[in-house]
């Protein structure tokens, strides 16, 4: 979905465009009065309007706005601000916050509401099997994804009243509130180095994932214009019905209005929006009843008798919750057809989005009761997992079955980490009792029961040989060409200091009476290997906690295991190495 100005070429805006909109904007300005104490922010807002407008009738790219609305900015800021007397406050603001990109976030906001794109849509099939609460399987996903835009809404929204307001927590007489997420989401995750080390980023994530979670919930509780059904009915592909993207629609049409009005602080007209209220009165009573021993009794009350300024806080997570709900849609429909890798086995779109699906779900996790905690990332590894089994099987009406299946595994999976449980030494056991489950999932006609599933999993697991598993890297990543002497460049390429290094030796090329792996064969061993790695990475979640090493579940440490395990094979740094991501799986199978 293109949420800004669609791009037509590569070329950069020409100059005489620049200078007509520099012309444009001293016009402007002479209308500002520069002793007026909000002159530079009122100069920043008309930088913004020009380079929009201007941008839409020569068509410039994203990128192009941005870079010249920036270059501008500064320009207004550097030349102009010799009138203000708190002008290093401002530019230190200005530094800190972008207000620029705010305004493309705004901006962004608005296209959104105006113009929901309408995501794939396959015929309604009246014997879909009723699937999704809200907020399982596609909501779970939806929180996620809608957890930054739900950040970059709040932020928005406080920047316009916090550059020139009078609150006591901002910096100087003007400035911006000293708050330390005060910034665009993009710019927080780059505050540090890695991203989980990032305890910002860990907060923002966690907080507005569970605001957006709530927020689905209210759409779906206050049933604003379409049955409660509808949101039940997710077809087998999990394709959302046209009821709810047409409801999506609605609603951010509606939110569009309403946030004129408590963006000035005034009283909505809310007969205006009889479905955004409805959504508004299930997401603040479902908030005050999980905070209500630490609210005041103000916010106790109803959603229609709060102030403007306090119904303001419900946009960010509703608006978090319609983009989240339409791009995890996007990304269900995405990954069923597509995978995750492009085929120079570099990530797609929808593998990044799993990807932060995966950190999203790590950070709630660690923040709640154990058992609470060991379910919100279960689910999301079954996504993630349930996700790429049914697209290696191209068995997208199965997918709700088989992530049942993975879900249950990896629960499992997770509890070992109780006191007295067998912690990580559990997974591959518990991955080879669910295999068979995971078999009937995907294969309910075959007629084999789970014990024979399991029995044959075992006869697989005991006879692949070195060559067998190549063949499954070869054909189901895109890694490169692996060399002929598998066992030799493993020994040369791999760190003798990796932890199974010393069991090289224990993959075994093809003898002349071994009988290579028939095609089922090596698809059973496949699936088996996706379920040993949910297994597998459910546990981090716990280490990561109970060991304080947070590098256990952050996608740019451990050679990047933490991530959709196809991301995790192929982003090992060279055909031997991604060889061996897997391999290490088959040696943790076998004990």
């Amino acid at each position: 979905m293109s949420l800004f100005f669609v791009r037509t070429d590569r070329s950069a805006v020409p100059p005489a465009q620049k200078d007509a909109a520099r012309l444009l904007i001293e016009d402007q300005a002479k209308k500002l009065n520069p002793k007026d104490p909000g002159y530079t922010a009122a100069l920043v807002q008309v930088v913004d309007q020009v380079i929009t407008a201007q941008a839409a009738l020569y068509r410039w790219s994203t990128d192009d706005a941005r870079i010249l609305r920036a270059e501008l900015a500064n320009l207004a800021v550097n030349n102009l601000s010799v009138y203000l007397a708190q002008r290093e406050t401002w530019k230190a603001a200005q530094a800190h916050t972008a207000l620029s990109d705010a305004k493309d976030i705004l901006r962004e906001e608005d296209l959104i509401f105006r113009s929901f794109t309408r995501v794939k849509e396959v015929e309604a099939n009246p014997n879909a099997e009723q699937v999704l609460a809200v907020n399982k399987g596609l909501g779970r996903l939806a929180a996620s994804l809608g957890a930054p835009r739900a950040a970059d809404g709040w932020y928005a929204r406080e920047i316009g009243t916090t550059v020139e307001g009078n609150s006591a927590n901002q910096v100087g007489e003007y400035g911006k509130r000293a708050r330390p997420f005060m910034m665009p989401f993009t710019e927080l995750r780059t505050l540090c180095p890695t991203d989980v080390e990032n305890p910002l980023l860990l907060e923002v994530l966690r907080n507005n994932r569970m605001g957006v979670s709530d927020a689905l919930r209210s759409i779906a509780a206050g049933r604003p214009g379409v049955d409660q059904a509808d949101f039940a009915k997710v077809r087998a592909e999990f394709i959302l019905p046209s009821a709810v993207l047409n409801l999506c629609n609605l609603l951010g049409t509606q939110l569009s209005g309403f946030r004129e009005y408590v963006d000035r602080l005034q009283p909505a007209e809310l007969e205006k929006a009889p479905e955004l209220v409805r959504v508004f009165q299930e997401g603040h009573r479902l908030y005050a009843n999980r905070n209500h021993a630490s609210l005041p009794a103000e916010l106790r009350q109803p959603f229609e008798k709060l102030t403007p300024a306090v119904q303001r806080r419900n946009v960010p997570g509703v608006l978090g919750a319609l983009y989240g709900l339409t791009q995890a849609n996007r990304v269900v429909g995405d990954v069923l057809q597509n995978g995750v890798l492009l085929r120079d086995g570099s990530a797609t779109e929808s593998g990044n989005d799993l990807q932060l699906h995966l950190v999203s779900s790590a950070s709630h996790a660690m923040a709640l009761p154990f058992e609470e905690g060991n379910a919100v990332f279960a689910g999301a590894v079954a996504d993630e997992i349930g996700l790429l089994l049914a697209h290696r099987h191209q068995a997208a009406e199965r997918l709700p079955e088989v992530q049942e299946v993975v879900e249950s595994a990896a629960l499992a999976a997770g509890r070992e980490f109780q006191v007295g449980g067998n912690k990580a030494k559990a997974a591959p056991g518990i991955a080879l009792e669910h295999i068979g489950a995971l078999q009937r999932a995907l294969h309910p006609d075959n007629g084999l029961d789970d014990a024979a599933w399991k029995k044959k999993a075992q006869d697989v697991l005991k006879r692949a040989k070195l060559e067998d598993l190549a063949t499954i890297c070869r054909e189901s990543f895109p890694m490169g060409e692996l060399p002929v002497d598998l066992n030799a460049a493993l020994k040369q390429e791999i760190d003798p200091k990796d932890y199974f290094y010393g069991r090289i030796d224990e993959l075994e090329a093809r003898g002349a009476k071994d009988r290579p792996l028939d095609d089922g064969e090596k698809s059973l061993l496949r699936d088996l290997l996706y379920l040993a790695n949910a297994t597998w990475k459910v546990g981090q979640v716990h280490r990561a906690i109970g060991e304080g090493d947070l590098s256990r579940v952050n996608p740019s440490e451990r050679d990047r295991v933490f991530n959709p395990y196809d991301m995790c094979v192929t982003a090992a740094g060279s055909p031997v190495k991604s060889f061996f991501c897997v391999a290490k799986d088959l040696l943790v199978l076998r004990g």
